[in-house]
């Protein structure tokens, strides 16, 4: 499957953050995408755990927001080769996910998820969590 750019807004003088979105569910990548280039990061979107870990290795996202269960690999394996690397190991990471017993949650906080966010979700949550890791210089100082 092929990374997708989603499309990215940028403020003047300012230095892109740049979110990758791992997701496989497409409308969620859509809805959750759009939010985050209206709140001005960049985006870009993997569809499988393997191909987020070869694009954090070419371009090193400043957050990483994953679901748990996807085809190849899932989050919660993605998230333990992150941290074996590193260069990757401290890139604050959400989980975005369906999986919301309590065993899940702490496993994926123990395993070093900045986050645990269940579907669905309050998307206003989620980009409250993103600006807590990823703070935009332009807003730092509303």
């Amino acid at each position: 499957m092929q990374c997708q750019n989603l499309p990215t807004t940028m403020m003047r003088d300012e230095v892109m953050k740049n979110i990758l979105l791992v997701e496989d569910e497409d409308a969620l990548t859509n809805i959750v995408g759009f939010a985050l280039r209206d709140e001005g990061y960049g985006v870009k979107r993997s569809q499988s755990a393997e191909e987020a870990l070869r694009l954090c290795g070419s371009h090193k996202p400043d957050l990483i927001i994953c679901d748990v269960k996807m085809g190849d690999m899932d989050g919660f394996t993605l998230l333990r080769e992150l941290k074996k690397n590193e260069t990757l190991k401290n890139i604050p990471f959400i989980f975005l996910t369906a999986f919301d017993g309590s065993e899940d949650r702490k496993k994926g906080l123990r395993l070093g998820a900045d986050s645990y966010i269940t579907k669905p979700f309050d998307l206003d949550v989620l980009l409250d969590n993103v600006r807590k890791f990823v703070p935009l210089e332009n807003r730092a100082n509303e």
